[in-house]
C-alpha cells in the first residue's frame, strides 16, 4: 500500500533539486493528487469498482472523469498547497482568477503563499466578527458531518437487519422442502401411495415371485340365458 507515496516522494525529491527550474519557457511540476488517494469504496465499505475499467487495472468513464478534475484543480493550486488526494464527493471544478490567471509553478507560487500567510496572521492577530463567523461554520459542519454519520450508520444497520430476516426466511424454505422431500422418498422406500378412494395401499417388493392364479369369466353371449335367468358365476380371484 505504501508503493504509491513512496513514489510521490521520489518525484518530489527529483523536481526540488532545482534542476527544471533553470529556464523560463519550460518547468515541471508534480501534481500531488493521488499521493494520498486510497480506492473509493461504496456504502457497504467495499472497492467501488465502478471507478475502474473491467481489467481492474485502468480507470472506467467515471474513474477518468474523476482524475481529470483533480488533475485540473491541482494545475491552479500553489506548489506547496495542493490537495494530495481525491475529493471523492462534492469536488468542484477550480477556475483562475483575474489575479491569478495562470497554472501555478514553482516560481510564481510563492507570492500567493506568502498572501495566505499574511491573511493568516491577520485573522490570528486581530480576531474580529469575520474569524467568529469561521469558527462557528467549522462547528457547524462538524455538527453536520456527525448528523450525517449517524444517519448513514442507522441506514446501514436497516439494510443489515433486512438482510437477516431475508436469510432467515430463504433458510426456513429450504429447511421446509428438504424435510418434504425426505418424506416422500421414505414413502417412496415403504412402497405407501394413497389411493383415489382414500385408502393407503402398500406395494409389496417389485421382485416378488409369488405365484398368481387368476380366474376370469368366461365370455358368454347374452342369448344363453333363459327366462332371463342369470347364473351364478364367481369373479376375478387372485391368490397370492
Amino acid at each position: 500500500d505504501d508503493y504509491i507515496p513512496k513514489y510521490q516522494q521520489v518525484l518530489l525529491d527529483l523536481i526540488n533539486t532545482g534542476r527544471y527550474d533553470q529556464r523560463d519557457d519550460f518547468t515541471v511540476v508534480i501534481q500531488p493528487f493521488m499521493a494520498e488517494t486510497k480506492l473509493p469504496e461504496n456504502d457497504d465499505n467495499e472497492i467501488d469498482f465502478s471507478y475502474f475499467a473491467p481489467d481492474c487495472f485502468h480507470f472506467s468513464g467515471k474513474g477518468h472523469a474523476q482524475v481529470a478534475l483533480s488533475l485540473w484543480n491541482n494545475m491552479f493550486e500553489p506548489v506547496g498547497n495542493k490537495q494530495s488526494s481525491w475529493y471523492m464527493m462534492n469536488e468542484s471544478l477550480k477556475c483562475p482568477t483575474k489575479e491569478h490567471p495562470y497554472i501555478y509553478t514553482s516560481k510564481n507560487s510563492m507570492k500567493i503563499l506568502n498572501e495566505f500567510k499574511n491573511t493568516t496572521k491577520i485573522q490570528i492577530i486581530t480576531p474580529s466578527i469575520s474569524t467568529i463567523n469561521i469558527r462557528n461554520t467549522s462547528i457547524d459542519n462538524l455538527t453536520t458531518s456527525h448528523h450525517h454519520h449517524q444517519n448513514h450508520k442507522k441506514s446501514k444497520m436497516i439494510l443489515s437487519w433486512n438482510r437477516i430476516k431475508f436469510i432467515a426466511i430463504i433458510t426456513g424454505l429450504f429447511i421446509i422442502i428438504v424435510i418434504l422431500i425426505l418424506g416422500f422418498n421414505k414413502r417412496i422406500r415403504a412402497g405407501v401411495f394413497k389411493q383415489e378412494t382414500g385408502r393407503y395401499h402398500i406395494f409389496h417388493d417389485i421382485n416378488d415371485d409369488d405365484e398368481v392364479e387368476i380366474f376370469s369369466r368366461p365370455n358368454i353371449k347374452a342369448n344363453f340365458f333363459d327366462d332371463n335367468q342369470i347364473t351364478t358365476t364367481h369373479g376375478t380371484r387372485v391368490s397370492l
